[in-house]
């Protein structure tokens, strides 16, 4: 029987939004396909999907 090897994907932290910090852009939470963001309870975190 053949073995299959599983292959993953790994996210790595590509932004952060720390606590006290006041961003003034509308596009603060934006997010696409390959990027997802986290919202802490003082910060919001932000990452990407590398393939």
């Amino acid at each position: 029987m053949k073995e299959e090897e599983a292959t993953m994907s790994q996210v790595r932290q590509v932004g952060l939004l720390a606590a006290g910090c006041q961003p003034w852009n509308k596009d603060v939470c934006a997010a696409n396909g390959d990027r997802f963001a986290y919202c802490a309870t003082l910060a919001i975190y932000i990452y990407q999907l590398d393939h």
